[in-house]
């Protein structure tokens, strides 16, 4: 008898389960009846069992075991973003005195190379400024024969104290370059300009490019 249920069982593990013919709840034979009044954590299996009752007769003590009284979570009561709340605010800290530091004042710089202060002469220390308006310079091109722009700035009659001589001197606005530079003498005629009710027109011999050349002028005041 011992061998045919070896066999039979051989036969079912080696065979696929049919599925169509098993219930949903399968009966215990009378061998298995010890297992239903199996205890778990306390508790029979035949009355039922929850985790409601399994809280409700617990005295205090773990269900796994007893408890610890010397047990401790590590770092208990520290804040859990601490050190990145003090890192970041270290960061800032560092940052604003970095701004103070650039916005400071106080800054100075010791130059590599140390030159020494030059003075610089315009050549007009021994004159003195006898008229002096705000102007604008033309002057003939032959080429064309037409007016060309020469500059806009102040035009000045300067006169000499020592070589006692009166001389025309013009520089351009912000470039501050000579545009007008020559001596006035008896024969130069200055005219109004026929074109212009404000604007004068003469002839002179012009030193501004260095080199002495016939130039004729006009001048146009920018005061009105």
């Amino acid at each position: 008898r011992s061998n045919q249920k070896l066999q039979t069982s051989a036969e079912t593990a080696g065979s696929p389960v049919d599925l169509s013919i098993k219930s949903e709840n399968p009966k215990i034979d009378s061998g298995s009846q010890g297992l239903q009044n199996f205890n778990l954590f306390g508790f029979s299996s035949s009355s039922g069992m929850s985790f409601a009752d399994l809280a409700s007769t617990n005295s205090g003590d773990f269900a796994f075991g007893s408890s610890d009284t010397n047990f401790k979570w590590q770092n208990t009561g520290e804040a859990v973003f601490k050190s990145l709340a003090t890192s970041k605010r270290e960061d800032n800290e560092d940052e604003e005195d970095g701004e103070e530091a650039v916005q400071s004042d106080d800054i100075h710089f010791e130059p590599i190379v140390s030159l020494p202060e030059v003075e610089v002469r315009s050549g007009e220390e021994d004159e003195e400024i006898l008229f002096k308006e705000r102007a604008k310079l033309y002057r003939w091109d032959r080429d064309v024969n037409q007016w060309k722009e020469r500059g806009v700035g102040e035009i000045k009659i300067l006169f000499h104290q020592e070589k006692k001589y009166y001389r025309v001197l013009m520089r351009r606005d912000q470039v501050l370059k000579v545009c007008a530079n020559h001596v006035i003498h008896k024969s130069i005629n200055v005219q109004p300009l026929t074109t212009s009710n404000n604007a004068l027109v003469w002839t002179a011999t012009d030193y501004s490019e260095g080199e002495g050349r016939v130039e004729q002028f006009a001048v146009r005041s920018e005061e009105h």
